[in-house]
């Protein structure tokens, strides 16, 4: 097992939400979490609109949360509890776009990006769960497509109220 020590320059997403997404990113297996220590920023919007700072953007890879998606996992979830799982497999799956050096969506076709989203799907799982078998005593379940799905379309439900709601 590899040293978890975060790098501090990696983080950004306020000294509550840090701690969520280091959670999540126990969840990568050593050899990714060596590729990606120090390469990969992770951040949020915590307000109406923000810059990233140079600082931010000298890593490879860049990973921006949607404020929304820290508000869907209630006060004092644990990484049994459904919302939290989700916001694990979205952390994993930014992931495994940068990791497979995946394109943007606007440079692909819509089958092209339906497979690469399908790829870092597969490979969000497969940590996932990986992890979760490694980790029995901590009474986690596996994870799948399906739950996955059920989630997004809940949370796109969600967010629509938001947007449309003024």
């Amino acid at each position: 097992m590899v040293n978890r020590e975060y790098r501090r320059e990696m983080l950004y997403c306020g000294i509550l939400n840090n701690g969520i997404v280091e959670t999540a990113l126990c969840y990568l297996p050593d050899n990714i979490w060596n590729q990606i220590n120090g390469k990969i920023a992770i951040t949020t919007l915590n307000s109406d609109a923000c810059r990233l700072a140079q600082k931010i953007c000298k890593h490879d890879e860049i990973v921006v949360l949607s404020p929304w998606i820290f508000t869907y996992i209630p006060a004092g979830a644990c990484e049994a509890d459904r919302e939290f799982r989700y916001f694990i497999f979205c952390i994993l799956h930014e992931i495994a776009h940068a990791i497979l050096k995946h394109s943007p969506p606007e440079e692909l076709s819509s089958k092209e990006n339906e497979e690469q989203e399908d790829e870092a799907d597969k490979y969000a799982i497969e940590w996932f769960n990986k992890y979760v078998l490694e980790n029995a005593r901590k009474g986690l379940t596996q994870i799948n497509i399906e739950e996955i799905r059920e989630i997004q379309e809940e949370y796109q439900r969600k967010t629509a109220q938001l947007i449309n709601w003024g």
